[in-house]
């Protein structure tokens, strides 16, 4: 479609309209978060589990041009330089390498981990219709609420530990010498081991699973998270090798405002909770276990990073005003910052940014030209700000609660 009067972009930011996806372990009801952020009623039954705020085709946001809605990842088609910035355009072939995202788990998602650049490319060129994404997918996690998840291989002491307490899990593995090797060769060969037997014998793995269960079920009430866990998560998936792996991996519990990063490969799931979440530009998943959709046991093997570690928990780190979030990634950082009526913050970037109104009401204050302009934005509601604007303000009124997503520099 060529640039027309309709769609002249202008120097400014605008409001977006983004898509919720209802993906049936997402919050609902009474407990939906998603709608209650946004202030629209919930659809009975109807699970609320993400809001994407970005341009990825399979949930772009839409913003108003010429009074019409347009996708903005159309527009960014159109306009790649102005909204993006020259040197993010060519960097990222004229695609926003971001994607924002609120996202509300009731349940757990499936146990599952993303591939790096070049699996990504190689799954999307042999398996499109699985992979339909040629990117990596490092993703940022930031509590709102209490947050509980699996993440990362644990350390190999604990690991040794686990499969003491659950002699099951040891006798499904079988025979397993802990030798001098270097210890991510040692987690790879053992975790390669559970899954090539849960392959080849499934009626033993499943056996296996229900005499945890039945184990568990007549255990104390001192309980473990992961064994609490394990119950809830054998009544809907008996008989899967994701129950099992939960015992090798770090239990991990965010408080509102701490952070954890996921980098290729790392497997995880989340199980319960309310976290803002941010990633390179992908849907990619690479999915093991604890879900009914596709499993790729063959290609997890291969994309795993085995690394034995405890997950490093981000706090809350100031610069200035500011609460700042540094993955360590090329495509994205995050800074909050809570906004009073007298305490205008003057924001400048040379990239496209999305903004998001956490609690509160804010205003968003900009120069056309010699003219200044301004917009409210309340709680529930973004933007995007195009590159080609440079620089504008916020400003509470009275108060709100700010979300900044940007590239760094």
């Amino acid at each position: 479609m060529a640039k027309t009067m309709d769609y002249q972009l202008r120097p400014r930011p605008y409001r977006m309209s983004n898509t919720i996806q209802h993906y049936e372990w997402g919050s609902r009801d009474g407990e939906a978060y998603i709608s209650q952020f946004m202030d629209i009623p919930a659809e009975k039954g109807k699970p609320y589990a993400e809001l994407w705020m970005g341009a990825h085709p399979n949930g772009s946001s839409r913003i108003n041009m010429g009074g019409k809605s347009v996708a903005l990842n159309h527009i960014i088609d159109l306009y790649p330089y102005e909204m993006l910035g020259v040197k993010v355009a060519k960097k990222y072939q004229n695609r926003l390498p971001f994607l924002l995202k609120i996202l509300s788990a009731a349940e757990v998602l499936s146990l599952q981990a993303h591939p790096g650049k070049e699996d990504a490319k190689r799954l999307f060129l042999a398996d499109p219709a699985h992979y339909p994404d040629d990117n990596h997918k490092p993703e940022m996690a930031i509590a709102i609420s209490d947050f509980l998840a699996v993440i990362g291989f644990r350390p190999i002491n604990e690991i040794q530990s686990a499969l003491e307490r659950n002699p099951e899990l040891a006798r499904f593995i079988g025979e397993f010498h802990w030798t001098d090797d270097d210890d991510i060769v040692l987690v790879k060969r053992l975790y390669k081991t559970l899954v090539q037997n849960s392959l080849k014998d499934i009626e033993g793995l499943k056996k296996t699973t229900e005499e945890i269960a039945n184990r568990i079920k007549n255990m104390p009430l001192t309980r473990s998270t992961t064994e609490k866990a394990y119950i809830e998560l054998h009544k809907k998936y008996p008989g899967d090798i994701g129950l099992l792996t939960l015992f090798l991996l770090n239990v991990v519990k965010l408080k509102p405002g701490e952070g954890i990063i996921l980098q290729d490969g790392i497997p995880h799931a989340y199980l319960k909770g309310n976290v803002i979440e941010c990633m390179a530009n992908s849907d990619n998943v690479v999915r093991l276990g604890l879900t009914p959709k596709y499993r790729d046991l063959k290609t997890i093997l291969e994309i795993l990073d085995y690394t034995p570690a405890k997950p490093v928990i981000m706090g809350e780190k100031k610069i200035e005003d500011f609460t700042v979030y540094d993955p360590d990634v090329k495509e994205f950082r995050i800074n909050m910052c809570k906004l009073e009526k007298n305490s205008p913050k003057k924001i400048k970037s040379a990239g496209p940014e999305i903004g998001l109104v956490m609690d509160g009401r804010i205003e968003l204050r900009w120069l056309e030209g010699n003219t200044e302009r301004f917009e409210m934005y309340n709680k529930g509601e973004s933007f995007i700000v195009p590159a080609f604007l440079r620089q504008y303000t916020v400003i509470g009124v009275p108060s709100g609660h700010f979300v900044r997503t940007f590239i760094p520099e």
